[in-house]
């Protein structure tokens, strides 16, 4: 699907290596917007309905499986005539059943993470699916450059929380470009709530500076601050825009001059192959570091390209096949989990990162259950996918919600309410994890950009649809 022309002109504020010269300008995601529209902030930020947040991490990472899994070979495993001989299938338990062939590691550690797989979504196209799953709002084109995405949401709730040696970005992505709207900027929020989007396939390392390239960036950074003092003054038409501009470039100066932000970016060969030596390794791999760092970084969104089997599901000789993939997810996810639930909390030495991290992994919907389509694929199904949940108070070992037996349709919700598990119940979820009262919403100023209350999880779903916007409480029981 063709990109909008206002998100396509974004983009190419965000492409580009990170290299020393680029890394400065990699934070400025959020710039277009905050220029033409941050003069009209928003006045009031209130709670709609009073929820109590449950605040059981301080982290979340949300791997993104884009393409969309198909549920009934992983998470959701239904064996049949289309399941390929060699795909070992094992029983775990009463309630699972998993493949050892694509998932010989996460088949091993059901007693660590949570499976709901009584979910479903409003968008069926890669695009508007992904914007959805981005910021739990199904797209509305009116609204589109106001929405920001749940990361942006985090940012601006925990800005209050920053410490002074918070020096990286609370919201990083990685390999975020890979996913149909790409990094999507603050919305209606100032800059400063923007993504930080690295490319692990372009390098970061240029992020690690030796002593003289410090004191050559600080001297052009005193040029800098000497030449825009006139464009930030009291007396400049957009002296407060150009302000938050220069949040953004202090931020990322800030960052550079952090020995902790080399670390956080450096993958060592080691790492790498245990975690697959693959983008959705180096992600996942990179993420973990971004929480032991822990310097300021609250929301990672990581992505893992190329899961739209409409044909070819099971050849191994395609680029992108299941297997391949499954053993890339495998292996990150696998390391990701056990990496966190093996290293101490740097502040409550009882806890493991692990138990400080919501880990969320899923995709923007589901494929087709049963046989597969004339060209050996499946294709699109948004009324019955699956998620899987790790670390930050989940209950580890829960299955939530059934299908039939094919893996199509959703036989029991599995929780409390009389409906499937949505997008806005996930987003709602994050939040309530991260002590984020997702009842809130911010009214529009007396004038500005926000066309209606931006809702954190808004129960109505597009113009005809009402939901119960509330956490997945059955994830904690």
């Amino acid at each position: 699907m063709k990109r909008c022309d206002w998100l396509s002109r974004e983009d190419r504020l965000i492409r580009g290596e990170l290299n020393r010269r680029g890394f400065l300008g990699s934070t400025g995601i959020g710039l277009v917007g905050l220029l033409a529209s941050h003069q009209f902030w928003p006045e009031v930020a209130r709670a709609s309905v009073k929820r109590t947040p449950r605040g059981t991490a301080r982290f979340c990472i949300f791997v993104e499986t884009s393409g969309g899994v198909s549920q009934v070979d992983t998470f959701d495993f239904k064996e049949g005539r289309w399941t390929p001989d060699d795909f070992a299938v094992q029983r775990i338990n009463s309630d699972v059943e998993m493949s050892k062939t694509l998932l010989p590691r996460l088949s091993q550690q059901i007693g660590r993470f949570a499976i709901v797989r009584s979910m479903s979504s409003q968008e069926s196209l890669h695009f508007r699916a992904l914007y959805y799953l981005q910021t739990g709002h199904v797209p509305n084109m009116a609204l589109f450059r106001e929405v920001p995405p749940v990361g942006s949401v985090v940012a601006y709730e925990y800005d209050s929380r920053r410490k002074e040696g918070d020096v990286l970005p609370p919201y990083i992505s990685i390999n975020l470009m890979k996913s149909g709207p790409g990094a999507l900027p603050s919305g209606f929020l100032p800059a400063r709530y923007s993504v930080l989007n690295l490319e692990t396939d372009v390098g970061v390392e240029g992020v690690a500076l030796n002593d003289r390239a410090r004191q050559l960036i600080a001297r052009r950074w005193d040029l800098l601050l000497e030449l825009e003092g006139s464009l930030r003054g009291p007396r400049s038409p957009r002296g407060r825009a150009f302000a938050d501009y220069t949040d953004l470039y202090n931020s990322a100066y800030k960052m550079l001059q952090d020995d902790r932000a080399p670390k956080a970016f450096t993958l060592t060969e080691a790492d790498q192959k245990r975690y697959g030596s693959s983008l959705i390794g180096d992600g996942c791999l990179m993420a973990r570091n971004l929480v032991a760092a822990d310097a300021g970084t609250h929301y990672i969104h990581v992505v893992h390209p190329g899961w739209d089997h409409h044909w070819n599901i099971y050849d191994k000789k395609a680029d992108k096949n299941h297997y391949k993939l499954c053993n890339q997810l495998d292996a990150a996810l696998a390391s990701l989990i056990e990496d966190l639930a093996q290293t101490p909390s740097v502040r409550s030495p009882d806890k493991t990162l692990l138990d400080e991290t919501l880990v969320v992994c899923m995709g923007e919907f589901g494929r087709i259950a049963g046989d597969v389509n004339l060209v050996k694929g499946r294709d699109h199904q948004i009324n019955a996918f699956s998620g899987l949940f790790a670390g930050g108070g989940v209950k580890a070992g829960r299955i939530i919600g059934a299908t039939d037996r094919v893996g199509g349709k959703i036989v029991d919700f599995g929780w409390s309410k009389k409906n499937p598990i949505s997008i806005e119940n996930v987003v709602a979820t994050i939040y309530s994890a991260l002590g984020i009262d997702w009842g809130k919403i911010i009214e529009k100023g007396s004038a500005g950009p926000l066309a209606r209350p931006f809702y954190y999880v808004d129960p109505a779903v597009g113009v005809d649809i009402l939901i119960d916007a509330d956490e997945i409480k059955e994830l904690f029981a």
